[in-house]
């Protein structure tokens, strides 16, 4: 896939982030720099505490970076007040975690619709759920709540609800860390159909190497700086 200015929907540049900790200073990224396409996957792999969750909070803008510039859709996001930058997140960017943090009252589509209904399109969205959910083979388990439902099946529910309102990228942590193998390869066969289905990007955190040899490209990252 060609990076081109057009289809590049996530750019960021010489991200810095810096932590004191025991009045030290702790560098944890170091001038990052990478573009994601628009319906491409990128995996980022790492040893644990390198700093693979701070990027992605970072990328996803639910964290301030020290020094650096971060683009979505053209857009600089940590020029924009907080309130705006949450505007900006809800719409134009999804999350996926490796715990599905589902609403344990609420069914499977109920679960899906929740961002829809808090932005005030649940009833725009309604067929958009139910053909999602279709879609990753979840249409006999559309009414059921999570404790009915496999970690599989929550996952895959979880997934669906970071795409439900369309966002331009979705970032995922450990996505498939809970899951046996089976249910790993189908996340995988999901994450693939949906960026070719709607062209997100989709930006995965992961140990799972697997999973990181099916996407499109792959970084790791290792003394605060993102090797691809």
């Amino acid at each position: 896939m060609l990076n081109t200015k057009r289809n590049i929907v996530l750019r960021a540049r010489g991200l810095h982030k810096i932590f004191e900790s025991g009045g030290r200073m702790l560098e944890v990224l170091d001038n990052i720099n990478m573009d994601v396409s628009r319906g491409e996957l990128v995996a980022i792999m790492g040893a644990s505490g390198v700093g693979k969750s701070t990027l992605l909070h970072i990328l996803g803008a639910l964290d301030q970076p020290t020094s650096g510039e971060l683009n979505i859709i053209g857009k600089n996001v940590f020029e924009m007040s907080l309130d705006k930058q949450a505007r900006f997140r809800n719409k134009h960017i999804g999350f996926v975690f490796q715990h599905h943090h589902l609403l344990p009252e609420f069914t499977a589509l109920e679960n899906v619709l929740f961002p829809a209904l808090i932005a005030g399109k649940s009833d725009e969205l309604y067929g958009r759920g139910i053909e999602l959910l279709e879609t990753v083979g979840l249409r006999e388990r559309m009414s059921h709540r999570p404790d009915q439902l496999s970690g599989g099946e929550c996952q895959r529910v979880a997934v669906v609800r970071a795409i439900i309102m369309s966002p331009d990228v979705v970032l995922a942590d450990e996505p498939s860390g809970n899951l046996d193998t089976t249910n790993s390869e189908s996340l995988h066969s999901l994450l693939r159909i949906m960026a070719e289905k709607d062209r997100q990007a989709f930006v995965i955190m992961t140990h799972d190497i697997k999973l990181a040899e099916q996407m499109d490209r792959c970084g790791y990252l290792e003394d605060g700086c993102v090797h691809f």
